[in-house]
């Protein structure tokens, strides 16, 4: 079911017109006249229809197209497109090929390089939302990363180069009871000792952080929520945690000496 349902998911990109999305191996056998699809690991996807499925067996190669069709804005806001399936050719030369799933993707410029964040709406709705009012805000454009340690993390969003506190808004909920974990190259919300405190800084793990996981909805245990992962530019966030680093502003310590500036942060 979960390769279905990543073909699917990728076809909530697909344009007005019919277009090849990919070729997998389908994992399940059965037939339905529609479906509903499990939420990805990027991305959300509710229902698809009108779905075209035949009794195929577990280990049939099958290709998925799209046609949004009609009001694409409308449909893109529902997250619902029409989709189709059917058998693929073995012989395409572009058998095998299988586009990444649909994802809400932030380009974050810095003085470094540039990072590509890929969302993960599904698992951290309130958390994405408001990364995203920030992103949309132009909050995060010339601020810094403050704070970057090798082997942990580089973290951001707060301080401009001169340790000048960004104004935020009230803070969101704590979702690490349902997002993933804090592995190298996920993204998620720096907050306080208070778990339900976080507002616009954020932190690139370099490194599997397990300490920081959700264990138990207390004191903390509740842990960070990880809002996406980097799809591109994990290179940028080596050379920032590379940094020389010491005492700047309000910080005793792991302040990179030359600032790293948050050119800009949009949507992709």
């Amino acid at each position: 079911m979960n390769a279905a349902s990543r073909a699917i998911a990728i076809a909530r990109r697909g344009p007005p017109s019919i277009q090849r999305i990919g070729v997998l191996t389908i994992g399940f056998s059965g037939t339905a006249g529609g479906l509903l699809v499990p939420a990805t690991s990027r991305g959300k996807l509710s229902v698809v229809a009108p779905l075209q499925l035949k009794p195929w067996t577990a280990g049939t190669v099958i290709e998925a197209s799209s046609e949004t069709g009609g009001d694409r804005e409308k449909a893109r806001r529902q997250n619902r497109y029409p989709v189709s399936l059917r058998e693929a050719d073995p012989t395409d030369q572009n058998f095998g090929m299988l586009s990444p799933m649909a994802a809400t993707t932030v380009v974050v410029e810095t003085d470094l390089g540039t990072i590509e964040i890929a969302l993960d709406e599904e698992r951290a709705p309130k958390s994405v939302a408001n990364f995203l009012h920030y992103v949309d805000a132009k909050h995060y454009d010339g601020t810094i990363f403050h704070r970057v340690i090798p082997g942990f993390m580089a973290q951001g969003g707060r301080y401009d180069p001169s340790y000048e506190k960004r104004p935020v808004k009230e803070p969101v909920e704590n979702e690490a009871d349902k997002t993933r974990k804090n592995t190298r190259g996920t993204v998620a919300m720096a907050r306080t000792s208070d778990p339900h405190s976080a507002t616009a800084q954020f932190f690139i793990n370099v490194s599997d952080n397990g300490f920081l996981d959700h264990t138990a909805k207390s004191g903390s245990g509740w842990g960070y929520t990880v809002i996406g992962e980097v799809a591109s530019g994990m290179d940028v966030a080596e050379k920032m945690v590379a940094e020389q680093t010491g005492a700047q502003g309000p910080f005793a310590k792991d302040a990179p000496l030359k600032p790293i500036v948050i050119k800009s942060a949009r949507r992709k």
